[in-house]
């Protein structure tokens, strides 16, 4: 197989899971400098071992409340770790890995020799389990935190997305309502605040509609990772030292009545530079190959015309060119009107795929190589998990037909559930999951949280397979899995 620094294919979390992924699930820890295997493999003080695929995230709460319990949005995926025993390519999923945070890769454990990066071999991560009770939920809502929906004038939904750095397992990033950045070194259970340096009362300023992290597997683990965000703060923020300090850049003033309210960015899994980014409360998709400095609008089919805080996602087809191009568009709901469209070269053209759509705030997917999974309401088969065995272009139904809004997955589940800001949470008992690689049997997966994840994380502890979910105004959970 290919070296994964060489484009090979990852498996995502499509932010959607964030990851995201969520949110593809992980691939390998890459390294891009010339020290020896052992070397940089250690290189982070931290647990940077293994890597994953790259987080992606996913748009944001709604001033106007969340989704409904029975009508949920997809998630863009939290991005997970893992290693698996390939020469470094790690199979082309979903699961968290895109840009925005919509998706992120990850791989399949199974106690393999090195990974490589540019022809370096990088050891795996394996000094074991971080820490946590196993298939359990557990609150690490930083202290301090907020919950209360009457905070900041009535405008606080609490934990949104939560990243993962692609090359640092052990490093994850949670964005709260009017509360800033939170970092963890230590796989979700401990968290500091981070946004400390200039600008940094910016990301305080408002509520993160959407964040992501650069895909680049083979960034130097001892350079911090370059994070985006969106919100009700305006405009388009950079940090290229881990969250610390954000510059600012204008989105295309294109004529939209919102133009610098962007909703939800996505990033390609293999130019962490390459984004695109949808807005909120009206239609409109933007596209930047620079980081965000420079920005041009994407064209929509006449059809599209009519949706509004569009989802956008880069799907993995396993190749560099054809993922560049190929996106997938879910509209928030309004009865299955707007629905899901995909373009395979770059906004040319669109395709309708489906009826579905995705609840009030939030949107994510999870990829697994060719397979992808979304979830949202009003779809043509009913509500819930759609699953697609051909790249996002053609979808069946799968699962119960609840409204879930959220997709994240590791190497071992596929998991479902509903979120919203809804200051009561939104029932958690038709949370489901399903094995893989097969995923068509998705058995009621109990859940204690009180809601469920906007933007879910995955990440790899060298045992352990560990989800970090922002839910909203329920806050900050993580979960182990067995």
């Amino acid at each position: 197989m290919r070296d994964p620094c060489d484009n090979a294919p990852m498996l995502r979390a499509i932010p959607l899971l964030g990851p995201s992924l969520l949110g593809l699930l992980t691939t390998l820890a890459c390294s891009s400098d010339t020290k020896s295997g052992n070397d940089a493999g250690t290189a982070s003080s931290d647990g940077g071992k293994a890597s994953t695929g790259g987080a992606m995230s996913s748009g944001g709460a709604s001033t106007n409340g969340g989704a409904s319990a029975n009508g949920g949005a997809s998630a863009n995926g939290g991005s997970t770790n893992s290693p698996d025993s390939s020469d470094g390519a790690s199979s082309g999923g979903l699961a968290g890995a895109s840009a925005g945070g919509n998706a992120g890769a990850s791989t399949t454990p199974d106690g393999g020799g090195p990974k490589r990066c540019g022809g370096i071999a990088i050891p795996m991560g394996t000094s074991g389990p971080s820490g946590g009770a196993l298939d359990k939920w557990t609150d690490v809502t930083p202290k301090g935190i907020s919950l209360t929906l009457s905070d900041f004038g009535g405008d606080n939904y609490g934990a949104q997305d939560v990243l993962v750095d692609p090359v640092r397992p052990s490093d994850l990033y949670a964005f709260f309502c009017h509360q800033g950045v939170y970092k963890s070194t230590d796989y979700g259970q401990t968290w500091k605040k981070t946004n400390t340096g200039t600008n940094g009362a910016m990301l305080d300023a408002g509520k993160p509609w959407g964040e992501a992290i650069d895909t680049d597997r083979c960034r130097d683990p001892n350079v911090p990772p370059t994070l985006y965000s969106a919100g009700s703060q305006g405009s388009f923020w950079r940090s290229t030292d881990g969250g610390v300090s954000w510059e600012k850049f204008a989105l295309p003033e294109d004529g939209k009545a919102r133009t610098q309210d962007g909703y939800d960015v996505d990033v390609d899994p293999y130019d962490g530079k390459h984004l695109i980014l949808g807005f909120h409360e009206e239609s409109g998709l933007a596209e930047s190959f620079d980081g965000g400095e420079t920005w041009r609008s994407v064209t929509l089919a006449s059809g599209m015309s009519s949706g509004i805080s569009w989802y956008a996602f880069f799907i993995d087809t396993g190749e560099p060119a054809t993922t560049r191009k190929t996106w997938l568009m879910i509209a928030q709901a309004t009865g299955g009107n707007d629905g899901t469209w995909r373009t395979a070269d770059g906004g040319v053209t669109w395709k309708r795929v489906e009826s579905n759509e995705h609840g009030h705030g939030q949107a994510q997917l999870f990829q697994s190589g060719g397979v992808v999974y979304m979830a949202g309401v009003y779809g043509t088969q009913g509500w819930g998990v759609y699953r697609s065995t051909d790249f996002a272009a053609t979808w069946s139904h799968v699962g119960s037909m609840g409204g879930q809004n959220g997709v994240y997955g590791s190497a071992k589940y596929v998991y479902a559930q509903s979120g919203g800001a809804n200051a009561g949470g939104v029932d958690q008992t038709q949370s489901e999951r399903a094995a893989l690689p097969d995923g068509m049997t998705w058995p009621t997966w109990p859940v204690s949280v009180g809601n469920g994840p906007k933007h879910a994380a995955v990440t790899y502890d060298g045992a352990h397979y560990v989800i970090v979910g922002g839910n909203w105004l329920s806050g900050l959970w993580r979960y182990v899995e067995p």
